[in-house]
């Protein structure tokens, strides 16, 4: 009924280890599915929607924080081969090789650049963007942007009306589409899946665009909350009293 092309995911996250997209036929589509049964049983098929992968964070369902994720990707600057561009960009002082950082050294699959025409030793034209991994993995050293100041106002909407439908005050929404900055309704788009414990120090410390301090409006949020509730725990020992 969908038609192809698919993704095929485990019901619940594996960090996209056990992700299939964009697939073809059914022999693609029965070897997907043997890999996400290989983390659990249940698994999803959906369509497959090309676009750019966003996080969206909604904090107190009022809040919106949005950055993209974007694929391990060097970018060519006429003379230097794949690899020594991976590892000039694997020398930036934020970009980690350890566990709990946001920027992570970026990670080449062979076989990936392989399907796409390209070895370790190609050299890139000054400005042409190669991707070295398909994958959108923090760990496999994908770029954060940051682009809560381009989100279209109806995205902004549809993200805290998520969280009021959940009932969530803290909550990580995956989203797909072609331009964040464009209604959800003029583009084809779709909600991936929601995170009950976001990671908000993408945010915080992206790899291009404005640091947020998301942290901090998530504190405030919480003592606003907590001194309301104190708040009304005196006006009704008050009441009781009375």
């Amino acid at each position: 009924k969908l038609g192809f092309p698919l993704v095929v995911k485990p019901r619940s996250g594996s960090l996209s280890k056990h992700v299939l997209t964009n697939i073809d036929s059914l022999v693609k589509l029965d070897e997907a599915i043997t890999i996400a049964k290989q983390y659990r049983k249940d698994f999803i098929v959906e369509k497959y929607i090309e676009g750019h992968l966003y996080r969206a964070t909604v904090v107190g369902k009022k809040h919106v924080f949005v950055c993209e994720k974007d694929s391990p990707n060097v970018v060519g600057d006429g003379s230097s081969t794949i690899a020594e561009l991976v590892e000039i960009k694997n020398l930036l002082e934020n970009r980690h090789d350890t566990k709990n950082v946001t920027l992570h050294k970026v990670n080449v699959d062979d076989l990936f650049l392989q399907s796409k025409n390209y070895t370790t030793e190609s050299i890139l034209k000054k400005g042409q963007k190669v991707y070295v991994n398909q994958k959108t993995i923090l760990s496999f050293g994908c770029d954060v942007i940051n682009c809560s100041d381009k989100i279209h106002p109806s995205n902004k909407k549809m993200f805290t009306d998520v969280a009021e439908l959940v009932d969530d005050n803290l909550i990580g929404i995956d989203f797909i589409c072609k331009d964040i900055s464009v209604s959800y309704e003029a583009q084809e788009s779709a909600i991936l899946e929601l995170n009950s414990l976001p990671y908000i120090d993408m945010h915080e410390n992206p790899s291009s665009g404005p640091k947020i301090p998301v942290s901090k409006i998530v504190w405030d949020f919480v003592l606003e909350e907590t001194n309301k509730k104190v708040e009304n725990a005196k006006i009704f020992d008050i009441m009781s009293t009375t």
